[in-house]
């Protein structure tokens, strides 16, 4: 990702008009995914408070966290304040935060959206740090993060400096910490009996006393108001007929034997009453709301439903793959308010989603847990390669998600579920998103281990990908077991000459060089190199990956000349098969370059260094950490030379990209203080050396326990 320069902070924004924003910085965003609601009535009093506080010049009122039982419209203040006071702001983006990887992919979304060059395998942290550091640059924006469940869960997403606005929606009411908790109430009566009144068009019901006994059975909640209102219009019904219902209704309900529920009594009632008319009006519709309460609740497109449509119930297939069968199903559950859609996505609020699921019977529950999952299987196919996967995996996330934690919890379709949760774990793995990889790998592997056994190939994917991620996360001695447990089951089911078994040797050999054991890790690759050259011959891409990495244990041993050696050969094979003009091949010629530094050759050395940033430079961008890192090494070279302004400049590049994209006080610009240090020195400016020097000295204490990259 291109990481943008730390900016100063600017002021904080005035109690009116629009906040200003670095000069010269017109990149706009707006991506609110609901219309405005038309029906939206009363509630001035709190979008006034709101436009206050986070008008305010304390930077903890600047953070507004609307918190509430479910149904009492925390979602709808927040999306009204948007459209309300849209023109105040430059960027109005809107994130669905009640998943922790949902919400990364949300950042990463508005990094783009705001130019932001994110290459490709760019951890989904280091993009939420540059954004950050790009929103506290300007403070013309609105953030909104629906549906949090806590101070922990979004803490890390908030710009430190607090130059914009940030609306959190929760039912938690502990914020104190780092926001102003903002209680929403029930609506105000008369505003109820209004909003009845607009929603249904029943006017002339004003000295109709029904209304305001209605609106009082409804707790005066937005949600039950609007359910009951969009029955009263489809229906034809009048105020006193509808209550009629809703009180035959709840003395059904205090019959009947109920486990504490999250949602208000009224809430239910209007639900259920819709839901009797619209199973009587379109059953098609019922089972299309049925499916869509075991996906996400937000953004379900269309194209999901078809994709999967051959593992759905037969009527329901017909229906999804219908264009006039789908838009009339559609079009009944809008008309009882229980979706949202725009013509592309569909949205169930949660609430709505949970009462159908607790509505329904237990054999009906797990039928449409097992349809969502194997619907996603169809459709979340994540390939690592195809980098137009990972776009269409992003958008299915949160379905994948949800559908895989309903299987898992009505236990059916074991084998579906095992796979949606191995592909997402594998997606969220390429985007860094290592402890949530982890989680879903965990649990595919107890589900594996049950629904196959402990022999089965399943298995070991699924823990020689569990083992990745342990690696990644520093889990050296977790991650050995895990790839131990890997080359048994494959060693059993394949032979001890395959490939399956060669990669997993080839990601514990990374482990043994990692934790010190530089001739196990030699072994790993040799033999795992033997195996890829029976299989694949000597030239294939995944050859050259061991190839390289025996050259780093051949150079950390000392063995420069065989380092060297293996270089070359690795860089032959993929510039075979990539050119000349691929990240791969500039990775390698970077390493080629540190051997050949040194051995003391130094102008192939510049040469090579040379090339690698050029190629880097029009694949990643001029600001990608793999650039830094080139630069770190060709000043090296520049410096031993004796081109001691050109060393100068390499080391400040490299220093400005990592401090801007990892931040300060990372371990990195420890040692890029260092250079930078020592070719001042040798420049005779040692008061601007010794400047560098004690910020290395602060950095790498700070930072005992973490080792920099080189």
């Amino acid at each position: 990702m291109a990481a943008d320069p730390t900016y100063p902070v600017q002021p904080a924004p005035a109690p009116a008009g629009r906040p200003a924003s670095k000069e010269g910085d017109s990149t706009t965003a707006w991506n609110v995914p609901y219309p405005r609601n038309p029906h939206f009535t009363g509630r001035d009093e709190e979008l006034n408070d709101l436009r206050l506080s986070l008008n305010g010049h304390e930077p903890l009122r600047r953070v507004q966290v609307i918190c509430g039982l479910g149904g009492v419209g925390k979602t709808q203040l927040a999306l009204e304040y948007a459209y309300r006071f849209r023109d105040h702001y430059k960027i109005v983006w809107w994130i669905n935060a009640d998943e922790g990887a949902t919400l990364s992919l949300g950042y990463a979304k508005l990094a783009t959206q705001l130019g932001m060059m994110i290459p490709e395998g760019t951890s989904l942290d280091d993009i939420r740090h540059a954004l950050r550091r790009k929103l506290n640059a300007r403070n013309d924006w609105l953030l909104i993060l629906d549906n949090a469940a806590g101070v922990e869960d979004v803490k890390n997403f908030l710009p430190q400096d607090r130059t914009g606005h940030v609306i959190v929606t929760s039912r938690n009411p502990n914020w104190d910490s780092i926001a102003r908790p903002f209680a929403l109430r029930p609506m105000k009566r008369m505003d109820s009996v209004q909003f009845l009144l607009n929603r249904t068009g029943q006017k002339h019901g004003k000295q109709d006393t029904s209304v305001g006994m209605l609106a009082q059975a409804l707790g005066d909640l937005p949600l039950a108001m609007e359910q009951a209102a969009a029955c009263i219009e489809r229906t034809r019904i009048d105020f006193s007929g509808y209550l009629k219902r809703f009180e035959t209704h709840w003395a059904e309900l205090l019959g009947e034997v109920r486990s504490t529920a999250d949602y208000p009594d009224s809430v239910e009632m209007t639900w259920e009453i819709s839901f009797r008319e619209l199973q009587e009006e379109s059953p098609r519709a019922a089972d299309l709301l049925n499916l869509l309460a075991f996906l996400g609740p937000d953004a379900i497109p269309r194209h999901l439903l078809r994709t999967g449509a051959a593992v759905l119930p037969e009527d329901l297939a017909r229906v999804v793959m219908s264009d006039s069968l789908l838009a009339d199903a559609v079009a009944a559950l809008r008309t009882y308010s229980l979706i949202d859609d725009d013509g592309r996505t569909m949205g169930v609020h949660r609430l709505v989603g949970t009462l159908v699921r607790d509505r329904l019977h237990e054999t009906e529950r797990r039928k449409w847990a097992e349809a969502a999952v194997k619907m996603l299987v169809c459709a979340f196919k994540f390939d690592s390669q195809d980098l137009a996967s990972w776009e269409r995996s992003a958008e299915l996330l949160p379905h994948a998600l949800a559908a895989a934690w309903h299987a898992e919890a009505s236990d059916v379709a074991g084998r579906a579920c095992i796979t949606v949760l191995d592909d997402a774990g594998r997606y969220l793995t390429k985007r860094a998103q290592y402890a949530e990889a982890r989680g879903l790998f965990e649990r595919a592997l107890a589900l594996a281990s049950r629904f196959y056994g402990e022999t089965h190939p399943q298995l070991s994917s699924i823990a020689n990908n569990l083992g990745r991620v342990h690696r990644q996360l520093g889990n050296l001695e977790e991650a050995r077991h895990c790839f131990e447990r890997s080359m048994k089951i494959d060693a059993e089911c394949y032979g001890d000459a395959d490939p399956h078994l060669a990669a997993v040797f080839n990601n514990m050999g990374i482990v043994l060089q990692q934790s010190g054991d530089a001739e196990g890790a030699r072994q790993q690759f040799e033999w795992a190199l033997e195996v890829y050259r029976g299989a694949y011959g000597d030239d294939h891409p995944k050859v050259a990956s061991i190839v390289n990495n025996l050259g780093y244990v051949l150079r950390n041993s000392g063995d420069l000349a065989g380092g060297k050696e293996h270089f070359l050969q690795a860089l032959a094979i993929a510039q075979n098969n990539f050119g000349e003009n691929h990240p791969t091949v500039a990775s390698i010629l970077t390493n080629l370059a540190i051997v050949q530094r040194m051995s003391g050759e130094l102008e192939p050395a510049r040469l090579n260094l040379e090339k690698a940033l050029e190629v880097m430079e029009s694949t990643n961008g001029p600001s990608h950490p793999s650039v830094a890192r080139a630069c770190g090494h060709l000043g090296a070279v520049l410096q031993d030379v004796g081109a001691l302004g050109a060393a100068r400049g390499c080391f400040e590049r490299a220093f400005h990209i990592d401090e801007s994209f990892y931040g300060k006080d990372h371990p990195n610009l420890g040692g890029r203080a260092v250079q930078l240090g020592r070719v001042l020195r040798a420049l005779n400016d040692a008061e601007t050396a010794q400047v560098y020097f004690d910020r290395a000295t602060k950095i790498l204490a700070s930072n005992a326990e973490l080792k920099p990259a080189s």
